[in-house]
């Protein structure tokens, strides 16, 4: 076997084992998230923020998990359907706010967003425990 045939190869298998690496630091830390959402959502104290001059058909909730953990959900205007869920990082009070086709929260780490409408992936993940 040619050396070029053979750095290949181990390349190859490096990254099939870095990705399987990840994949299982990605699932255990998917199963930790379930755990603490499992133990403590139904205990939560929900605050709503609704888009003002109420443009939007939807309405956005959320609590502290943990002291620094916060737990954001978009909802439809009723506040029966959920439509997308995020976790993150926050020492204090999370700011929350809406833009014309975005739901913007601020993390620890800069701002994020959930998409007006949510996308088919955030739907498909508030059907997972």
């Amino acid at each position: 076997m040619s050396l070029h045939k053979r750095t290949l190869g181990k390349l190859a298998s490096a990254a099939c084992w870095l990705l399987l690496g990840t994949l299982l630091i990605e699932t255990v830390d998917y199963v930790f998230d379930a755990r603490l959402r499992a133990h403590t959502v139904p205990k939560c104290r929900w605050t709503d923020n609704s888009p003002a001059p109420d443009p939007f058909p939807y309405l956005a909730r959320w609590c502290f998990l943990t002291k620094e953990v916060v737990m954001l959900r978009l909802y439809d205007k009723e506040g029966r359907t959920l439509l997308a869920e995020r976790m993150f990082d926050y020492p204090d009070f999370p700011r929350i706010y809406w833009k014309s086709k975005k739901l913007g929260y601020q993390t620890l780490t800069g701002d994020d967003e959930i998409a007006l409408p949510p996308s088919k992936l955030d739907l498909w993940r508030t059907r997972l425990p």
